[in-house]
């Protein structure tokens, strides 16, 4: 994609069909394209979670640790099995990626009144809660494997 496309991006989600293995293969691909328009010195500027959709129409529940070590060596933040059709951890990946923003972006305006010299006074600043499930599904439905 050009870099017109990722213009004022900060975060996205690549979807791959658990029914069809290709899908997944390309996975990569889109990865590195998000990482090559939005990084310095090859590192993502932006948080990626990976959903693994239509789990409900899935034969065989995917490896979760070979998932959580996928996601690891390509930097995403987490990944979620997903059913759309079944609004199955939509919610909550998008959720995830949402509150991965808010908290990352109130570091850096902590961090840029420190080094500016400002006295902080907490505008900005978003108090999160920590999600814990970095790099792992997070699964809420009986309907899936997930």
């Amino acid at each position: 994609m050009t870099r017109v496309y990722y213009k004022e991006a900060v975060g996205a989600m690549i979807v791959f069909d658990v029914t069809r293995e290709k899908t997944f293969q390309a996975v990569t691909k889109w990865k590195a394209d998000i990482d090559e328009n939005l990084s310095l010195d090859g590192v993502s500027g932006i948080p990626v979670v990976l959903l693994a959709n239509k789990c409900d129409l899935a034969e065989e529940p995917l490896d979760k640790e070979m998932m959580d070590k996928f996601c690891k060596e390509h930097r995403f933040i987490a990944w979620y099995e997903t059913s759309a059709k079944e609004n199955v951890n939509i919610d909550e990946a998008g959720q995830n990626l949402v509150d991965y923003i808010l908290k990352n972006d109130a570091k850096k305006s902590n961090r840029d009144d420190d080094q500016s010299g400002g006295n902080g006074g907490g505008a900005g600043v978003v108090d999160l809660k920590s999600q814990g499930n970095t790099g792992t599904s997070k699964a809420k439905s009986d309907k899936c494997s997930c």
